[in-house]
């Protein structure tokens, strides 16, 4: 998982296009727990603006220690249908 803490940096960063690409990289690097990746996908789209797509993502992290923020923004701040 090379390219997630480059996901971290930018995210930080507030580099939303950078955070996401390297999501994406990771997500075809990981072959087992995506949660964390899909974590900071998902706040990426949300931090561009993107909510639909951070819905769709958040809903994806299944596991981890990042479990109930993710429903927290689906249910509350993203309020995600």
């Amino acid at each position: 998982m090379i390219k997630k803490p480059s996901a971290i940096a930018n995210l930080g960063l507030k580099k939303w296009d950078a955070s996401i690409k390297a999501s994406d990289k990771s997500l075809t690097l990981e072959k087992n727990n995506k949660s964390d990746i899909y974590f900071t996908l998902a706040q990426a789209y949300q931090g561009k603006g993107e909510n639909s797509k951070a819905c769709i993502t958040f809903k994806k992290v299944k596991n981890g220690p990042n479990v109930k923020v993710a429903k927290y923004q689906i249910t509350q701040v993203l309020k995600c249908k």
